[in-house]
């Protein structure tokens, strides 16, 4: 039989774990609303970091506005910067038209870019102004030479968005193509408009979801014809006026 003492000392135990619980009840109640704080931080600052580099990444590829890249031009043997240079220019002038006279007095620089390919290396070409630039990239349909092409300078993030965007959307039937305009905008051509489309912007990787999200609903009709070579660019997506 418990004594009276027994009994006291036994609620008194109880007692003291109850406190000791509810102590521990709030030591965790106060963990969880830091760890939900910290949560909601990492969250904020992620955002805010996703923004500085969108706003970096616009800011190299404005200062990349005057800049084209060629691909198709072989390599030789120890060439130097100045062969470099030569050997575009000519390419410019005899596949894709543009007159020696414009050519060297808007033609700045140029230079290999990039991992060698089967002897061939891309070369990115600078010019004076901007507007040159877009008559140059306006002439890639012109090209009497298929192995040559004219392809906008574009930076890390937007060349590894791009290629992403290929990987992850090949898979759907309304897929035609994904393609970078003259400035550097990143798009998706559908073969079926979407949303009364047939193109779709991306920036990021969540703009690329979104189109996955969508890109199989849409209702039968006209069907894109047009490869991304002889996608007319600039006649659909003028530069505004104040670019």
């Amino acid at each position: 039989m418990v004594t009276k003492k027994e009994y006291n000392d036994l609620l008194e135990k109880v007692e003291s774990q109850h406190e000791l619980i509810k102590q521990l009840s709030k030591k965790v109640s106060a963990l969880e609303t830091q760890v939900t704080k910290l949560s909601a931080d990492k969250a904020i600052s992620s955002h805010i970091n996703n923004i500085l580099r969108e706003k970096l990444d616009n800011a190299e590829m404005y200062s990349r506005r005057s800049c084209l890249v060629l691909e198709g031009l072989p390599i030789k043997r120890n060439e130097n910067i100045e062969e470099i240079e030569k050997s575009a220019k000519e390419t410019l002038e005899t596949n894709f038209g543009i007159s020696k006279v414009d050519i060297e007095s808007e033609f700045d620089k140029a230079h290999r870019l990039g991992p060698k390919i089967d002897g061939n290396q891309k070369v990115i070409m600078r010019f004076k102004s901007h507007g040159f630039q877009n008559r140059v990239y306006a002439s890639r349909k012109n090209g009497n030479d298929p192995k040559y092409k004219i392809r906008p300078s574009l930076t890390a993030r937007r060349e590894d968005l791009l290629e992403k965007s290929r990987e992850q959307l090949s898979e759907f039937s309304n897929f035609h193509f994904a393609f970078a305009d003259n400035h550097g905008n990143l798009k998706v051509r559908v073969k079926n408009k979407v949303n009364n489309r047939f193109v779709l912007k991306f920036n990021n990787e969540i703009d690329i979801a979104n189109i996955i999200s969508i890109i199989n609903d849409f209702r039968t009709g006209e069907e894109a014809s047009e490869t991304e070579d002889q996608y007319d660019i600039e006649n659909l997506f003028p530069m505004p006026s104040n670019y």
